[in-house]
């Protein structure tokens, strides 16, 4: 990898704990958002946000829906973590996507805003998270 390329990469992935770890060494040119040089700096700017940030944040990004978490946001993920990483939220949560599509859709089409407050997930996510602890 020739040194701009990995200043790229530090820079876009700087911290961020675990997470910032595993997306510096995530092979991204074999994922659907393509090498980190080929994104918008819009989006690299968003990336290093939520990495930066102690609240759990998702970035689901594009038409295939593709995740970037921070290390707060990591217990949603459960045991799909770190695999979850890089895939389409589709393939990842399959069984909330018929709950969460209507959410995408809107903002991919109108440009609104989404966010998954505890009283607004599936009650078999929500039951699933109580299990584990994750939420009171």
């Amino acid at each position: 990898m020739d040194i701009s390329k990995r200043q790229l990469i530090e820079s876009v992935f700087a911290g961020g704990g675990e997470m910032g770890a595993l997306m510096r060494a995530f092979d991204w040119s074999t994922a659907p958002l393509g090498p980190v040089q080929q994104w918008p700096q819009s989006s690299r700017m968003c990336v290093r946000i939520v990495l930066g940030s102690g609240y759990p944040m998702a970035i689901m990004w594009g038409r295939d829906v593709v995740l970037l978490y921070n290390d707060a946001g990591r217990p949603f993920f459960g045991g799909k973590h770190p695999w979850a990483l890089g895939r389409s939220s589709r393939e990842v949560f399959p069984e909330s996507w018929d709950f969460v599509e209507p959410l995408f859709n809107r903002v991919m089409t109108q440009g609104q805003a989404a966010s998954f407050l505890t009283d607004q997930l599936p009650k078999h996510l929500l039951n699933d998270w109580r299990t584990r602890g994750n939420v009171s």
